[in-house]
C-alpha cells in the first residue's frame, strides 16, 4: 500500500509539471508588434513615445557625465552618489544600470518605428518625413550621450 500512495504521489507530481502552459500562461498586458504603428493615425502617439524614452534617460546621464567630471565631495547616504564622486564606479551602481537601460529602451523604440514606418500607407518616404528625422535623431543622441560619461564607457 506504501509503494502504491509513493508510485501515485511521484505520478501526480510528473503529472504537475508537465502542465507548464496551464500553470504559465502567456502574459496578456504586452502589446503584440503588429497591433502597433499601422495606419498614420498611430505615428503620432509612436512618435511620442519615441521623445518619452529619450527624455527618461536625461537624469542619469546628467548624472554620470556631470558628476564624474567635477570635483565634488559627497556628504550623503547613498553609494551611487559617493561611486561617482570618487570616480571608483562598480558594476552594482543603480545610476549607470539605469542609464544603460534607458539608452536600450530609447534606441529601440526609435528603430521600431523606423522600421515599422515603411509598411505604414499615407506616411512620406524617407527623407521626406519629418517623423523619420525625429526618430532618427532619437535612434542617435543615445549613442552620443552614452559617449559622454568617461566613466562609464571605455576609451
Amino acid at each position: 500500500m506504501i509503494r502504491f500512495i509513493r508510485y501515485t504521489a511521484i505520478l501526480a507530481l510528473a503529472w504537475l509539471a508537465s502542465c507548464t502552459p496551464v500553470l504559465e500562461p502567456q502574459p496578456v498586458d504586452l502589446l503584440v508588434d503588429n497591433l502597433v504603428l499601422n495606419e498614420p493615425a498611430d505615428v503620432e502617439p509612436a512618435r511620442i513615445g519615441a521623445y518619452s524614452a529619450l527624455r527618461s534617460m536625461s537624469a542619469q546621464t546628467m548624472m554620470a557625465g556631470d558628476f564624474t567630471s567635477d570635483y565634488i565631495r559627497h556628504n550623503g547616504t547613498f553609494t551611487d552618489e559617493r561611486e561617482f564622486g570618487t570616480k571608483q564606479i562598480t558594476a552594482s551602481n543603480g545610476v549607470v544600470a539605469s542609464l544603460w537601460s534607458n539608452l536600450y529602451r530609447t534606441v529601440y523604440v526609435a528603430n521600431f518605428i523606423l522600421e515599422r514606418l515603411p509598411e505604414v500607407s499615407g506616411v512620406p518616404k524617407p527623407p521626406g518625413g519629418r517623423c523619420w528625422l525625429k526618430c532618427g535623431f532619437c535612434a542617435d543622441m543615445p549613442t552620443l550621450s552614452g559617449r559622454t560619461p568617461t566613466a562609464i564607457f571605455p576609451k
